[in-house]
């Protein structure tokens, strides 16, 4: 078998099946198992569900974090730390947090950013958008920079304020 650190997914096929046998194989590294006899179209979407996956675990480090000065998202295991103190986040929230951070300096109405996180089909009253502006803002009033990272531009929207034109990831 390969160790779960390898890159390259590993799908374990044998003749008969065998529960036993199965939890062998996916205990010592196997991405997924399957038997001979299983059907083509079975296979090729286990197939892809195992590379699909083995991308996802391909983020570095640097793809997974971004920061701002003491701001600190993790994009893969869900956490913000302001000023190197984790902070608790609401999964609406973490994820405006990460579309400010993504598109920095860019303005976005109420209606763009309902689109991008709840989208179209979602009947809302767009000051949701509002209240998870107001959550964010206190997250992250506990940074002593003094920083203001969510501005309101009046009459338009609001701006994730960064003095550089992109976040490092």
């Amino acid at each position: 078998m390969h160790n779960r650190g390898d890159l390259i997914p590993f799908v374990a096929a044998v003749e008969h099946h065998d529960p036993l046998e199965a939890a062998v194989c996916l205990s010592e590294g196997a991405d997924d198992y399957i038997s001979t006899a299983t059907e083509v179209i079975e296979l090729v979407a286990r197939i892809q569900s195992v590379i699909k996956r083995a991308t996802a675990k391909q983020v570095s480090a640097k793809e997974r974090v971004m920061t701002l000065g003491s701001l600190c998202l993790d994009q893969v295991q869900h956490r913000v730390f302001v000023a190197s103190q984790e902070v608790s986040i609401t999964p609406k929230a973490f994820a405006l947090l990460r579309h400010f951070m993504l598109h920095p300096n860019k303005i976005f109405s109420r209606e763009q950013l309902l689109d991008a996180l709840w989208g179209w089909d979602k009947e809302f009253n767009d000051r949701v958008v509002d209240v998870r502006v107001w959550e964010l803002r206190k997250l992250l009033s506990s940074d002593s920079s003094g920083i203001n990272y969510i501005e309101t531009v009046v009459g338009v929207g609001y701006r994730f304020v960064s003095d550089r034109d992109d976040v490092s990831t």
